[in-house]
């Protein structure tokens, strides 16, 4: 009951709540039944009124995680990476194929491989994923530089891509790469 204050008397008991802060009984003779009493009444005011504030709690974590995902999912067009003293500057458009190394990744384009201090996971989530698909743990390529599939071995497959560069895809790589291309 926030902007008003409360005594509540029970039975010897005086409770004092003001803006929904309760303050100790100011004069306490507690026997059993006088503390049931209290807490029984102080749930009551306060489970009664903090119902309300929780729904509109959770509405507002859930919009505002909502606006936090929609920002972290940010899709990148360019990719900057130093090399010795250049700044090379990559379009995503002209990558082929990513490959994790460690904490790093190699960046495969038409014009060479570039090495970035990031994660593949990071890619993952930050490239455009109607463009780039993660085929085997260690690999994401560009579908578009995608020159042939072939078999390799019972569960995987090679993919050829347009550098002539070969990556294997796993089982579940290669039925996630079926159904993004239709095959």
């Amino acid at each position: 009951m926030p902007g008003i204050l409360l005594f509540a008397i029970i039975s010897g008991i005086v409770l004092v709540i003001i803006n929904g802060l309760s303050i100790l009984p100011v004069l306490i003779i507690i026997f059993p039944i006088q503390l049931l009493l209290w807490v029984l009444l102080y749930l009551f005011i306060f489970k009664h009124d903090r119902s309300k504030d929780d729904i509109f709690d959770a509405k507002d974590v859930r919009e505002s995680v909502e606006n936090n995902c929609s920002t972290k999912k940010e899709l990148i067009e360019t990719i900057a990476v130093k090399s010795g003293k250049k700044l090379h500057i990559i379009p995503i458009s002209e990558i082929v194929c990513l490959q994790a190394y460690g904490d790093y990744v190699n960046i495969m384009t038409l014009q060479g491989t570039y090495l970035k201090e990031q994660t593949l996971k990071y890619f993952e989530e930050h490239l455009p994923e109607e463009q780039f698909l993660r085929v085997h743990r260690s690999h994401i390529v560009n579908l578009r530089a995608i020159d042939a599939i072939e078999r390799y071995g019972r569960e995987q497959y090679l993919l050829i891509l347009s550098n002539k560069e070969k990556v294997k895809a796993t089982l579940e790589g290669y039925k996630r790469l079926k159904e993004v291309l239709k095959l």
